[in-house]
């Protein structure tokens, strides 16, 4: 939204001075009026334009002003703990423009596939989505892609969670609702949606309370647009997972999620096997990092990989996961299957009519007092 601040530049331009005559005080009154017209007509149209944009009823142009993209950049009073980007928008397009490539590195001998996903307008088009029967249950990630409203075009397993119970792990945020958070000390690296921005790090829960979306992931992967895993696996609670002290470097089946420079969303997932156990291939966490660096990231997690990766388009499974035992499979291991998950990010076409993360009231008559009362 275009902000206008009006501010006089010292109180004697606008008191009444103490002896006047008639003539200059009419004029002075002249003088007063019509800059406080101009203040409420400024400001109201300011206004107007943030309730059109909000709206979605602008035109072209008028979004490429109020929308214009920044670069990526923490600024220096920035809290450490996280980063954030402005969303990119694409002026006068609604639809969600998807990218889905199909992706291939040789590693350790093995030819290794997966798909990077860019999505170049994530606003509206992005949620946290949590199986049909709420949090604390598991679900395939084609299930809760198909029964999410809209329906997922592209959906990935998300967040971790206790295999035994099912019990969602780390932060939950999913459609403005808090499912639940951890402390600052328990917790583990976000993605988070907030207010038309990306964010990326360390939350407390007095801080998730105004998230649109948020799920943890475990280890910050790319920071600033470099190779952070070495720092991130210091940095990570890693008793969540249950791969042990190798989680970082086994080869393993991989999801992950981040955004550019523009504030274009990217997702990646990595075809692999489970991250224990005998004849491993995928990728570590430092070769998804360079793998997210290489097609543009600055900021980037890891979410829950191994027999959990999985990826859907529209609702059918379009890589091979790699779990092979129950509850995903038979007992016989002969078998190769998607595994039941807690959370799933969800893109999709519009959500609910609106931009998700805007807000939806616009208080235009405070603006028009406020700058009344900046002239008066």
């Amino acid at each position: 939204m275009v902000e206008v601040t009006l501010q006089a530049s010292s109180m004697s331009d606008v008191e009444m001075p103490l002896q006047t005559n008639p003539a200059k005080d009419t004029q002075g009154l002249w003088h007063r009026v019509t800059r406080i017209l101009i203040a409420v007509g400024v400001t109201a149209s300011a206004a107007c334009v943030g309730v059109l944009v909000h709206r979605g009823q602008t035109n072209r142009s008028t979004i490429a002003v109020t929308n214009a993209q920044r670069d990526y950049s923490v600024a220096s009073n920035a809290n450490s703990r996280w980063a954030e980007q402005p969303i990119a928008r694409v002026p006068g397009v609604n639809t969600a423009q998807l990218s889905v490539k199909m992706i291939g590195a040789e590693v350790d001998g093995n030819h290794v596939v997966g798909h990077l996903v860019k999505l170049a307008n994530p606003l509206g088009h992005v949620s946290l989505a949590l199986p049909p029967d709420g949090c604390g249950t598991r679900e395939l990630t084609t299930v809760t892609a198909s029964s999410h409203n809209p329906v997922c075009r592209i959906a990935i397993n998300a967040g971790y969670f206790n295999v035994h119970t099912g019990a969602c792990i780390g932060n939950v945020v999913s459609d403005g609702r808090i499912v639940q958070t951890v402390p600052l000390s328990q917790g583990n690296v976000n993605f988070g949606i907030k207010g038309g921005n990306f964010f990326i790090g360390y939350f407390t829960p007095e801080e998730i309370a105004s998230f649109d979306h948020m799920v943890s992931g475990v280890v910050w992967l790319v920071r600033n647009g470099k190779n952070y895993v070495e720092q991130g696996w210091k940095e990570a609670n890693i008793t969540v997972q249950t791969s042990g002290d190798k989680y970082a470097t086994n080869l393993a089946s991989r999801t992950a999620v981040g955004f550019d420079a523009a504030g274009r969303l990217m997702v990646v997932q990595v075809d692999g096997s489970i991250a224990i156990g005998h004849n491993k291939r995928g990728m570590n966490m430092k070769q998804v990092a360079d793998l997210l660096i290489q097609h543009g990231a600055v900021q980037a997690i890891n979410l829950d990989g191994g027999g959990s990766s999985a990826m859907a388009r529209n609702g059918v499974l379009i890589n091979y996961p790699s779990d092979n035992q129950p509850p995903s499979c038979d007992s016989s291991g002969l078998y190769q299957c998607e595994r039941p998950v807690s959370t799933v990010l969800c893109l999709h076409e519009g959500h609910k009519g609106s931009d998700m993360g805007s807000s939806s009231n616009t208080p235009v008559p405070s603006m028009v007092v406020g700058a009344l009362l900046a002239l008066l």
